[in-house]
């Protein structure tokens, strides 16, 4: 995984989410099968047991209409991702 994010660098507990796509002001990219999720608000979201609307945090997938526990990993890919200031993520992928 790979991460940005625009807040500013402290040590309090809100700097430390229980699930790094929580994360407030941010964009998290990878993972197993090529995911993103950002979150615009400042504030950490607060994850219970159902998914997190897209309102809240933005959902990116190579799979989008499979279930997360069903979706295939990658194997030995290779690939770059381009993140522009419009809120879009584009990405190559070499499943080689």
């Amino acid at each position: 995984m790979l991460g940005f994010t625009t807040k500013k660098p402290m040590d309090s507990p809100d700097a430390y989410p229980i699930v790094a796509k929580c994360l407030g002001q941010s964009i998290l990219i990878g993972g197993c099968n090529a995911e993103a999720y950002a979150r615009d608000k400042p504030s950490n979201y607060k994850i219970g047991f159902k998914p997190p609307p897209q309102s809240e945090i933005q959902t990116w997938s190579r799979e989008p209409l499979v279930p997360v526990h069903k979706r295939q990993k990658l194997p030995n890919s290779m690939w770059e991702i381009y993140y522009s200031a419009v809120i879009r993520v584009e990405g190559i992928f070499n499943c080689g």
